[in-house]
């Protein structure tokens, strides 16, 4: 990819509500449980916390992880 291709390419990628995470918020919050979204004071930000029980949830893509892209 030229540096233009890779600087469009990667303005798209969301940080935050992907439809990932959004689906699981939302079944996560149909179950009953209730969490913080992306909990800026822990280090890595992580997209979900319960913070009653001190439990960090990332969910990460494969973008980030493990996607093999072929060039």
């Amino acid at each position: 990819m030229t540096p233009e291709q890779r600087r469009a390419t990667m303005s798209k990628i969301r940080g935050r509500d992907t439809k990932l995470e959004l689906l699981v918020r939302r079944e996560l919050h149909r179950r009953g449980n209730r969490f913080r979204v992306n909990a800026a004071w822990l280090a890595g930000k992580p997209d979900i916390v319960f913070t009653r029980i001190r439990l960090a949830v990332f969910i990460d893509g494969d973008f980030w992880h493990g996607w093999h892209f072929h060039e």
